[in-house]
């Protein structure tokens, strides 16, 4: 998720589990433990792609994370005379802000590498990403119950003598207790549009190899769908407001995992196929190459797009890029008008 929605999660997990000993204090604890996993966005990497796949990896390990939580909640605990009789509770306040920050993480479609340092362990965890995306990594009706407990916190959040529960802990367990019902509600949604997708895709005899259903940007309400048969994908949109017996329209997407063995730099574009869980589109477009991760965006826009090597000649043998490119700026400011109204029209198109 965004900064502001980790910050604002980790601001009232923090004051539910320690606001009795810490008052206001524990919500910003919380603002910076739950920022922290996400500052491995400043370890640089050479190559663009590395820095895609790596981050969320070791900075969201579970084990990692758990570790940190006690020397983390041990110096909280020494830090504040109200939490000196309370070390454990401070552990627990550490190790559920970092917690539920990559729990959350979890739920998008990016993912978290959740296991990362556990698979030489346990060799049967996934190597990539766990992204259940069952929710935008931006969704202000997620957010904006935490952000209006954060400020009361932040304004009223004052520890009792008396140890009470204060009106701010009130208001933080009813924004805690809506945020997790409406993820509770992604997965519902989701599987919802899943099952007509594979019910549709048996009437048609396709062959599925495997289902990705994601909200789109900002909302639970419109769903992006796509399905994996050999080298194509199919794709489309689902609104929650159509007709439940309107078929959902598909287009196709060929993958082209051909242009892989041209490249000799072949190994980047196998970081992306394995990372996108097969959702990736290889393009060769005015003398280049790209790969690009279809799951963030939506065709021909996406939000991850890489030039992997250059070839002005198609007589030629391709050129690897070291190190590859990010372009950026490829998605059309359209696109977000067009998913507004597509969500209430099933006739809008990115020309209206």
């Amino acid at each position: 998720m965004d900064s502001l929605t980790q910050a604002v999660l980790g601001a009232t997990v923090g004051y539910a589990v320690g606001g009795r000993h810490l008052g206001r204090k524990a919500a910003l604890w919380g603002i910076g433990l739950g920022t922290l996993p996400d500052l491995d966005v400043l370890v640089r990497y050479v190559d663009p792609i590395d820095s895609f796949v790596m981050h969320r990896s070791w900075s969201h390990s579970l084990i990692l994370t758990g570790l940190a939580a006690f020397p983390l909640g041990l110096m909280i605990s020494r830090l504040h005379k109200t939490a000196r009789a309370a070390p454990m509770r401070m552990i627990y306040m550490a190790w559920l802000i970092l917690f539920t920050h990559i729990m959350l993480d979890a739920l998008t479609s990016y993912g978290t590498q959740i296991f990362w340092g556990l698979k030489e362990i346990i060799p049967t965890l996934p190597q990539a990403p766990v992204g259940v995306a069952s929710i935008s990594i931006i969704d202000p009706v997620y957010t904006l119950p935490l952000l209006f407990a954060t400020i009361w916190i932040l304004v009223r959040g004052r520890v009792r003598p008396d140890g009470r529960a204060t009106r701010a802990g009130s208001v933080t367990i009813v924004a805690l207790l809506f945020s997790t019902l409406y993820l509770g509600w992604g997965l519902i949604a989701q599987n919802q549009v899943e099952q007509k997708l594979r019910a549709q895709m048996a009437a048609t005899a396709t062959k599925i190899d495997d289902v990705y259903v994601t909200p789109t940007f900002g909302n639970s309400v419109l769903w992006y769908v796509m399905v994996r048969e050999g080298d194509k994908v199919h794709y489309g949109l689902r609104s929650l407001l159509e007709d439940a017996d309107k078929p959902i329209a598909l287009r196709t997407q060929e993958r082209r995992s051909d242009l892989i063995a041209l490249l000799t730099n072949g190994s980047k574009a196998q970081q992306v196929v394995a990372f996108s869980h097969g959702f990736y589109r290889l393009a060769e477009t005015e003398g280049r190459i790209y790969i690009a991760d279809m799951r963030m965006g939506y065709p021909p826009h996406f939000g991850f797009n890489f030039a992997l090597a250059a070839r002005p000649d198609a007589a030629e043998d391709p050129v690897a890029l070291m190190p590859t490119e990010h372009v950026r700026g490829h998605l059309d400011s359209r696109l977000f008008g067009f998913l507004w109204q597509r969500i209430f029209d099933p006739a809008a198109s990115m020309a209206n």
